[in-house]
């Protein structure tokens, strides 16, 4: 898992969290990467850092971690994909839920399928079964034309 914050002196700090074999969670990593504003960092300049710091761990740690969670940014997305090709990348289902009410809150029904989403999501107990109710929920709530939502 890995967790960025930008702090007050435009410093990000990355805890990277792993698993071991008796599925206890430990801090891995720490990486502290001084930068001017996100708003100045050009797209490719914030995908280069991102991208040296994954190679950094895999030459500190011997391996790339197997997995990885990470909110939606672009920059993680491309760096991961260049740099951590074998590792499986997913998006954290907090900050998914947290960007519900920003993307889709316009909707007129969004209180009635926030509350249907919040089931599919943490009710499903299969792949088939989730995706399923994914489908009939996009029907339902004609929720076709949303992009952010078909990204998922």
């Amino acid at each position: 898992m890995n967790t960025t914050e930008t702090l007050c002196h435009s410093i990000a700090l990355t805890v990277q969290t792993g698993m071991g074999y008796r599925l206890r969670c430990s801090s891995v990593s720490t990486t502290m990467v001084s930068r001017p504003s996100l708003d100045v960092l050009c797209w490719e300049t914030r995908k280069f850092r991102v991208e040296w710091v994954f190679t950094q761990w895999v030459t500190c740690m011997g391996t790339a971690p197997q997995c990885i969670i990470t909110d939606q940014c672009q920059c993680m997305y491309g760096a991961i994909r260049k740099t951590l090709p074998n590792t499986r990348h997913r998006w954290c289902i907090w900050h998914i839920m947290k960007k519900f009410s920003q993307k889709l809150g316009g909707y007129r029904r969004y209180r009635e399928f926030y509350v249907d989403i919040r089931d599919i999501v943490f009710n499903s107990r299969t792949e088939e079964s989730f995706e399923g109710k994914c489908f009939e929920f996009i029907e339902e709530y004609n929720l076709h034309d949303s992009t952010w939502l078909s990204g998922l």
